[in-house]
């Protein structure tokens, strides 16, 4: 009888998965690799270097193009205003590449909002169709649904 415990054994299980994995796909990484092992290696002539032409136009490129934006950009804030909290939530992450937004009680009261679908979104910062950055948390004002 085997008496290793069963969480032992799966992990076990899936590391020599994950080594079979990684050892397939280091011998047969294309389809003409695996028929034939002993094909032919292409190989390509080294490009020549660009004419005095071709840098200058790069060089001028190069010039106009905008400076760099300061933050990574995360996508546009969308309106959220009049919804429930959680679909606020939803519809932030799907449009933007933000994991986390944040909520506060509108009324002043401080109340922590525990379930999300009971409170309407009365306020938002920033506005709807703002740029996010990546380093950005939307911050949501809320009530209970019937208190406004």
């Amino acid at each position: 009888m085997n008496t290793t415990p069963w969480y032992r054994r799966k992990r076990s299980l899936i590391g020599v998965t994950i080594a079979a994995a990684i050892i397939g796909v280091g011998c047969a990484s294309s389809p003409d690799a695996a028929e034939s092992p002993s094909a032919p290696v292409e190989t390509t002539d080294v490009a020549e270097a660009p004419s005095q032409e071709a840098t200058t136009r790069t060089a001028s490129a190069d010039e106009t193009a905008p400076p760099a934006p300061d933050r990574e950009s995360a996508g546009i804030m969308p309106d959220v205003i009049g919804m429930d909290l959680q679909s606020a939530q939803d519809l932030i992450q799907a449009r933007t590449e933000l994991f986390f937004s944040d909520s506060h009680d509108a009324t002043g009261q401080d109340r922590m909002q525990i379930m999300d679908s009971n409170w309407q979104v009365v306020g938002q910062s920033p506005q709807a169709g703002s740029e996010l950055a990546m380093d950005d948390v939307p911050m949501l004002d809320v009530v209970k649904f019937g208190e406004r």
